[in-house]
């Protein structure tokens, strides 16, 4: 769309009423999107963030999903290590293992912190069961699900999930991420 100030960004928010509302995204501008990936993920996680898909780092090392369960933690490593940085207080994260599925979500709880030169955590409380390194993987909600619940698509392959998810459609995937987990069908 364009006003008299030059084009405007919209995103589309569920007001439980029929297609939902355009919101104009004031913080961003046409010119925007030609920012590098990163530079346009800090701007988006300045303003948008709610709710991430945070994968477990599983093509790099199998046991990172075990410290990140056993110590309550949501982590990233290497050259990426930054993007824990776009999470907040209050902010779900719901950890995607590669080939597996949604294994978990959590609420985050902490600051930004450093563990040696190659990863980053942040405090979490678990909102979910959480899978163990002894029992292995029993549930997971596949991607397939997940866009059935949230009726929408998702790149898969980073580990920052676009598009963020609001409150509401949060608290739905929530709602059945723990139906899964718990044996529901």
């Amino acid at each position: 769309m364009t006003c008299k100030e030059g084009p405007v960004l919209y995103k589309l928010s569920d007001t439980g009423k029929g297609l939902g509302a355009l919101e104009p995204l004031s913080f961003l501008e046409v010119s925007d999107l030609q920012r590098s990936e990163k530079d346009l993920e800090d701007l988006l996680a300045d303003h948008l963030l709610d709710v991430l898909f945070e994968d477990t780092n599983r093509s790099y090392d199998e046991d990172a999903i075990w410290e990140m369960m056993e110590k309550a933690r949501v982590a990233a490593y290497g050259d990426i290590k930054h993007v824990v940085e776009y999470l907040n207080p209050r902010d779900i994260v719901f950890f995607c293992h590669k080939w597996v599925g949604v294994i978990a979500a959590a609420e985050v709880t902490g600051s930004p912190r450093p563990e040696g030169d190659d990863e980053e955590y942040r405090d979490i409380r678990f909102l979910t069961p959480v899978p163990t390194r002894g029992e292995g993987i029993q549930r997971a909600m596949t991607a397939a699900q997940v866009s059935q619940v949230t009726e929408r698509t998702f790149f898969w392959a980073r580990t920052i999930k676009f598009p963020y998810l609001d409150r509401n459609e949060a608290q739905k995937l929530l709602t059945e991420l723990n139906r899964v987990l718990s044996g529901g069908t």
